[in-house]
């Protein structure tokens, strides 16, 4: 959708699903002025959005007019503003905020799932660390068994997606009496003496349960398939003791510590994210404080940094390894700038919500 009378000039994009090529696509341009506003949508009524939107024009054309931007480039993306921001709605589903990111030469246009304060720049660099925590790694997987099939969701900190399982078996339709076991002892009478003789729990079950534990080895293998090496730890949903069993039979060896035992029937997928994503929480403290052990270790060879302020310096040059950052805390711009130099020097940049000092790096050299 053109944003402007000269569409030679002046494009936009709408992308509905953020990956790491839109990153890559924003680091790639080099037109300038670089414009970035991004805000927060989760409590906005429609009425709201041209408000809004002329609102964040006029705050964009002052910055603009500080940087002795033309009139005629500040015209056009001011435009861009109120034209996208003008028409939010509706919103898409698990749209928490929204990020603009406008050059003379176009826009382009991400939903995002964080949670961010209200933002426009006019910079040498796009805003880029509410996508960099979108973009956040950190997952889990979600496996749900039934009698009636089975599925895999992968789960980040923002949400849930179904993965595909090929291979996959169906139904348990061969198992009559899979629901539930049998909870009284079997006996028959024998031919002698017409005395009772008990079958106990043991050898019933284990010859009711042994089709079971041969759909659940064909689930493990597919799960195999479908997680090809990825040693993220996996979560189990299902009824009784499925979930138990197909432990006892998996090859894969990270699982949560704690499974659901409920029907997957009655699970929708924002309860199936909310037991997910204490794990990936986890999975994210976890690997800051991993970061930070090395921080500390390279300190002395000053071989690392908390300061925002050596870091965008360090990043400049190609040092940065890895560098950490507290997705709330940007200290005037500098960490995003060390980010994104970071990022162009083929660094790993990974958020750390509540991270003290702002930002943390490893050095190269």
């Amino acid at each position: 959708m053109a944003v402007g009378e000269d569409d030679e000039v002046m494009t936009s994009q709408v992308v509905l699903a953020v990956d790491r090529s839109r990153l890559k696509a924003l680091l790639a341009i080099t037109a300038a002025p670089r414009v970035s506003v991004v805000m927060p949508v989760d409590h906005l009524e429609p009425q709201q959005d041209a408000i809004r939107a002329r609102g964040l024009g006029a705050r964009l054309r002052m910055i603009l007019d500080a940087h002795a931007v033309s009139a005629e480039v500040s015209d056009r993306l001011v435009a861009a503003v109120e034209v996208r921001f003008g028409h939010l709605h509706p919103i898409a589903h698990a749209t928490t905020a929204v990020a603009l990111y406008a050059t003379p030469a176009g826009v382009e246009w991400l939903p995002l799932p964080v949670r961010v304060g209200e933002t426009v720049t006019v910079a040498e660099e796009f805003h880029l660390l509410p996508l960099l925590d979108a973009l956040d790694p950190a997952h889990c997987f979600v496996l749900t068994l039934a009698r009636g099939g089975n599925a895999l969701w992968r789960a980040d900190r923002w949400s849930v997606a179904p993965l595909p399982l090929p291979g996959a078996p169906g139904a348990l339709t061969e198992i009559t009496r899979f629901r539930v076991l049998e909870k009284q002892l079997q006996f028959h009478q024998t031919a002698r003496g017409g005395a009772a003789v008990f079958h106990g729990h043991a050898l019933g079950e284990n010859r009711e349960m042994e089709p079971v534990r041969t759909y659940l080895r064909r689930v493990d293998q597919a799960v195999a398939t479908a997680l090809a090496g990825d040693p993220a730890p996996v979560v189990l949903v299902g009824p009784g003791n499925l979930p138990s069993m197909f432990r006892e039979i998996s090859a894969h060896d990270q699982f949560a510590t704690h499974s659901i035992e409920s029907h997957p029937d009655g699970i929708d997928a924002t309860r199936l994210h909310e037991a997910a994503r204490p794990i990936v929480e986890a999975l994210v403290v976890e690997r800051t404080l991993r970061h930070l052990d090395r921080v500390g270790t390279l300190r002395e060879s000053r071989r690392s940094s908390t300061l925002a302020a050596e870091i965008v310096v360090a990043a400049a040059m190609g040092r940065v390894d890895t560098m950490l950052f507290d997705p709330a805390t940007d200290n005037c711009g500098v960490v995003n700038r060390a980010a994104v130099a970071a990022l162009r020097h083929a660094a790993t940049v990974l958020p750390a919500p509540g991270l003290a000092t702002g930002a943390a790096a490893t050095y190269r050299w």
